[in-house]
């Protein structure tokens, strides 16, 4: 077997069909003679390319090749010219038959009634990581784009997960075609306060025993600076306290989440025998059972 029509196309030899037919699509891009002017490695890998997938797509075609009595001779042209010799078999390319090379050539580069035109490049995906203040605010940041760098809008309320479009900054198009568009995918980072619940952010905030007991005002930080929040008298451990409207916008809705402020009481690594007998004496005069 002169060529190995599997190894050109970079395929196994138990590829299906539509992964030589994607194998090809890829591979067609990349070494078509439009795209390679004046190259004559390219030009001679695309003929193989497609004379490889002119057998692999067949299924009569490729069980012949399998079996080591298919030969194209003389070499084949993808545009018309075919070499001749003895053993060379003719075939029809295209026409009503589905799968056909005109086919497929259509479906590659784009093809109306017959005449082939310039289609759109394919869009292109890249992750984007932005920090959680960037997402809830919006921002505008430089993006490199192959060997382009472009100024992209994030709009506020961005999400993990979020696609944001940029028209045309996606790969080109097959013979002079619009560019595809770019979508980056929204990553946000770990933020050292604030933990994502839907729209809501949930805060951890350390108190003590007595701020707890007694009641106290704390200063806490939101994505909008800080505001002051009312711990009330017997806040327990766990508790949450809620601030209306200090968490995302829901784009949706065009409304924002809540931030929850989570307590922890948090105690001293050491206790005083003076200070003992005042916690004893509190027991007391305040006897309770949480485990009840």
């Amino acid at each position: 077997m002169a060529e190995d029509y599997y190894k050109i196309l970079e395929v196994s030899k138990q590829a299906s069909t539509d992964e030589v037919r994607k194998a090809y699509r890829r591979l067609a891009r990349k070494y078509h003679p439009d795209f390679n002017p004046g190259n004559k490695k390219a030009e001679e890998r695309f003929k193989k390319i497609s004379e490889a997938y002119e057998v692999l797509s067949d299924s009569e075609k490729r069980r012949q090749y399998d079996q080591g009595g298919f030969v194209f001779g003389g070499g084949f042209d993808p545009f018309g010219k075919r070499g001749g010799g003895a053993r060379h078999q003719t075939f029809h390319f295209g026409g009503e038959g589905v799968g056909g090379f005109e086919d497929l050539f259509g479906d590659v580069f784009g093809r109306r009634g017959g005449t082939t035109y310039a289609s759109a490049g394919q869009d292109v995906e890249q992750k984007i990581v932005l920090t959680l203040e960037e997402a809830a605010h919006g921002t505008r940041r430089l993006v490199a784009i192959g060997g382009e760098r472009v100024e992209v809008q994030i709009p506020a309320g961005a999400r993990t997960g979020s696609k944001i479009r940029v028209p045309e900054k996606g790969e080109g198009g097959p013979f002079g075609g619009a560019r595809g568009d770019l979508y980056l995918i929204v990553e946000i980072a770990k933020h050292p306060l604030f933990e994502i619940d839907g729209n809501d952010l949930v805060m951890k905030l350390p108190i003590t025993v007595g701020e707890a007991a007694l009641g106290t005002k704390v200063d806490v930080a939101t994505l909008n600076g800080r505001v002051t929040l009312t711990i009330p008298p017997g806040t327990s451990g766990g508790q949450r306290l809620r601030l209306r409207e200090k968490g995302l916008l829901d784009r949706k809705t065009g409304e924002h989440g809540d931030l929850y402020v989570q307590v922890e009481v948090k105690l001293p690594s050491k206790i005083d025998a003076e200070s003992r007998k005042l916690i004893e004496q509190f027991e007391k005069r305040n006897p309770m059972n949480p485990r009840k």
